[in-house]
């Protein structure tokens, strides 16, 4: 009698274990699933979590974007506006996928490889948006506004350099 009721606790167990990993937020490991969760951590601009759904190549890329995200910060108290992401249907061959996106109504595409066995998104931050840009000119107008801002952002530094060795040198020829 009691080995049954220690069978059925042990069957409960696994049950309710089963259960727990299904329900675990774990992402599931298809293409689809994974691009998904790769470009809302990007979007958020999460590139640790981003990390882990890229490709072990991807790796370097993304870190050099979440330094350039941290320098961005310290330049300016506003943050990016987030992009409406609409992930679509994604095509399978062997171990190589295509998922079809769209950002902000701009139609995209994000490349996937199998690694270990898992699917990872394969990212390099000027080659994806190179192949993404295309001949869009919303693409183009999009990636020129960036590289304005970015402009703007670099001549504050530098006019704020300027004014604190100008007020240095004061200092300097008043101690004298």
């Amino acid at each position: 009698m009691s080995t049954i009721k220690t069978l059925k606790a042990l069957l409960l167990v696994m049950v309710v274990s089963a259960f727990m990993s299904a329900c675990g937020g774990s992402t599931a490991n298809d293409p689809k699933s994974v691009a998904e969760a790769f470009l809302t951590a990007m979007n958020n601009q999460n590139y640790d979590k981003a990390k882990k759904y890229a490709t072990e190549g991807s790796q370097e890329s993304l870190e050099t974007m979440s330094k350039m995200a941290e320098m961005a910060a310290g330049l300016s108290d506003e943050k990016p506006e987030p992009k409406e992401i609409v992930v679509g249907e994604s095509e399978v061959d062997g171990d190589n996928a295509v998922v079809h996106y769209t950002e902000d109504g701009n139609d995209m595409t994000l490349d996937l490889v199998k690694e270990d066995g898992n699917w990872k998104a394969k990212f390099d931050k000027m080659g994806g948006l190179m192949d993404d840009i295309g001949d869009s000119s919303e693409g183009l107008d999009s990636l020129n506004e960036a590289l304005d801002s970015l402009t703007d952002s670099v001549d504050t530094v530098i006019d704020d350099m300027n004014e604190a060795v100008d007020s240095l040198s004061e200092i300097i020829d008043d101690a004298n």
